[in-house]
């Protein structure tokens, strides 16, 4: 009997290990820095709540995961070595031309959001504003050229307001002070994982704008969060 658990307890790390495999294997070939950065920081985070909770286990298990990601990513650096470097430098002209879209971009939606700070200039209009901005400006450039802020708290709140922001931002921090207010906060291993989620894709809101621009970004936010909830409705139930 205890045999059998052996293997069944081998091949759930098996699977668990080749999930990590494949995922992580698939964001590195992403070359997304706000990707890298925010799986970084969420799992920075995680370790660090097991730490304060003096959760050995928990802390193993994180770092296990880690080394193990290490190495993958160590191996996956060294053989894609000139593609990595590439968009880890700032001195190529594709990074210099994409920083500095970035930053024109973040000085635009603050123009947008001095003159709509209040109610927004309605969902999906951002490119069309900047578009109407410049016409009356009388510069004319082609549609592609207008893109929204490489932002979403930015976007959100350009499009939606201040008070559409501040929403937004408490549907992220709501299930944090759900769990902060359950009494099950330092006992519950699912509370540290949806924190360390919600830090990730917190992280990559900062650089990126399909989250909230596109229809995919939109149907993954909506998941992640439901998928978040649920956890916690298991929990109390």
């Amino acid at each position: 009997m205890s045999f059998g658990i052996w293997n069944l307890k081998f091949v759930c790390v098996l699977c668990l290990m080749s999930c990590i495999l494949v995922l992580l294997t698939g964001l590195f070939f992403t070359f997304s820095r706000a990707a890298w950065l925010g799986i970084i920081i969420g799992t920075g985070v995680m370790l660090a709540i097991a730490v304060i909770r003096k959760d050995l286990l928990t802390q193993k298990k994180i770092l296990e995961i880690i080394l193990f990601g290490g190495v993958l990513t160590f191996i996956l650096f060294n053989l894609y070595g000139d593609l990595s470097a590439a968009r880890l430098s700032e001195n190529t002209r594709l990074e210099i031309k994409s920083n500095t879209e970035r930053v024109e971009s973040y000085a635009s939606a603050n123009a947008v959001i001095r003159k709509n700070w209040f109610l927004g200039v309605g969902i999906g209009n951002y490119t069309e504003e900047l578009s109407i901005k410049e016409q009356e400006s009388g510069i004319k450039n082609p549609a592609w050229e207008y893109q929204p802020a490489h932002n979403v708290f930015l976007l959100v709140w350009s499009e939606i307001g201040i008070f559409g922001l501040l929403f937004f931002i408490g549907i992220l921090f709501w299930p944090i002070k759900r769990a902060l207010n359950s009494g099950k906060y330092d006992a519950s291993k699912d509370n540290l994982y949806q924190i360390g989620l919600l830090a990730a894709i917190s992280t990559m809101f900062m650089f990126d704008h399909w989250w909230w621009s596109l229809h995919f970004g939109v149907l993954l936010f909506w998941l992640v969060m439901g998928i978040i909830v649920r956890e916690d409705e298991k929990e109390k139930t």
